[in-house]
């Protein structure tokens, strides 16, 4: 009897650490629960996080509507200076766009 009260109680603790290692480990960060938009000035800093929806939305149509206007160079121009970087992510569906004005 007191080797099966033994046996249940690590099985137990056992079970409990695995459950509990596993939602310390498979929990989404604060960012990753909604869409975001990370701004990044010429010299790779970040200055600015956004979360409001509407902005989100309306830098990705403009970035869109900027892709339908004029060719976009998928290399820097030499005489080209960076100015901004944006980098716009989407949790559902899942998407990614980085921009660099």
């Amino acid at each position: 009897m007191k080797k099966t009260l033994v046996f249940l109680g690590f099985a137990v603790v056992l079970i409990g650490s695995i459950t509990l290692g596993w939602h310390l480990t498979h929990r989404p960060s604060s960012t990753a629960k909604q869409d975001y938009a990370q701004v990044y000035n010429a010299h790779q800093s970040k200055i600015a996080t956004i979360t409001n929806h509407q902005k989100i939305s309306y830098l990705s149509n403009l970035l869109g509507d900027l892709r339908s206007a004029r060719r976009v160079h998928p290399k820097k121009p030499q005489n080209s200076q960076l100015l901004r970087h944006f980098k716009i992510v989407q949790i559902n569906p899942s998407a990614k766009i980085d921009a660099f004005i």
